[in-house]
């Protein structure tokens, strides 16, 4: 995907959206990294595709020894926290997760992370972004063998990196088609099934955390994604739909957030994906 292909905007008040959205998810599971996955290398190698501003980084950052190494990657860097302001241990690159990603990176990390790329995902089709991450993972490079009598025992050493995937499940919500013959039977289907796709391409130790969004914060969340519902107007709408179908989508939007001031709102589930690299 190019970056010009991108159907949301970048600028203060998209970073602005992303850092809350980022403390939105925290607060609803009180944690960065799943506690499933061990960080128990001072060393640890952790990446973040589709990091955005940083701010998943620059947060677990503060939990980790300073002797981690955190990379993160996007398709553009437009959004990066300037290096003034990053501690020496997270660098930001720009790659496209959709692409073969460079040799030196292949088998790098302990921990690959990616949160909310449905805007990304084409045809309900994760793989080539799954395949990428694949790619970034360490593998199981060693093992302890012993024989005794006619026994054989292999002992994995150093298990495979760990994948991280953060996904709002929009399938998991009350739809109201806009017409009687309107479907919405392939609504971002992929998300929960992600899950059974990790294990089908080689994941071990699958592990899944779907809670609701936290409820104090309703109108937090409804707001962050109003937000991201009026830059969808603005550069896709306006620039690539039909005449005028930029401003009635924003009325849309204003009219719905009419209603989640007085109390109304449409929660979904957030879930997180954990699998081990065998």
């Amino acid at each position: 995907m190019g970056e010009d292909q991108y159907a949301l905007d970048r600028g203060y008040i998209p970073a602005t959206r992303l850092n809350l959205q980022h403390f939105l998810w925290r607060e609803t599971f009180d944690y960065n990294l799943h506690p499933g996955i061990p960080v128990t290398q001072d060393s640890v190698r952790i990446a973040d595709v589709g990091t955005g501003t940083g701010i998943f980084l620059l947060d677990l950052a503060k939990r980790l020894p300073p002797t981690a190494h955190l990379d993160g990657f996007d398709i553009s860097g437009s959004q990066f926290t300037p290096e003034t302001f990053l501690p020496k241990n997270i660098s930001m690159q720009v790659m496209d997760a959709m692409s073969e990603p460079p040799e030196h990176l292949l088998g790098k990390y302990d921990i690959v992370h990616l949160r909310l790329l449905l805007i990304v995902v084409n045809n309900n089709d994760p793989m080539p972004i799954l395949r990428h991450c694949l790619k970034l993972l360490s593998e199981c490079l060693s093992a302890e063998v012993t024989y005794s009598g006619q026994d054989l025992t292999v002992q994995k050493l150093e298990p495979g990196g760990y994948l991280q995937w953060d996904e709002a499940d929009l399938y998991s919500q009350e739809v109201i088609p806009a017409t009687d013959t309107a479907s919405t039977e392939n609504l971002r289907k992929w998300v929960p099934d992600l899950p059974d796709t990790f294990r089908k391409h080689g994941l071990e130790d699958v592990v899944v955390d779907a809670r609701p969004e936290e409820w104090c914060f309703q109108k937090m969340f409804k707001e962050q994604e109003i937000i991201l519902a009026e830059e969808f107007a603005g550069k896709f709408l306006d620039q690539k739909g039909p005449p005028g179908s930029g401003d009635a989508y924003r009325n849309l939007v204003r009219s719905a957030y009419a209603e989640v001031e007085q109390g109304s709102t449409i929660t979904k589930r957030l879930q997180i994906v954990v699998g081990r690299k065998a």
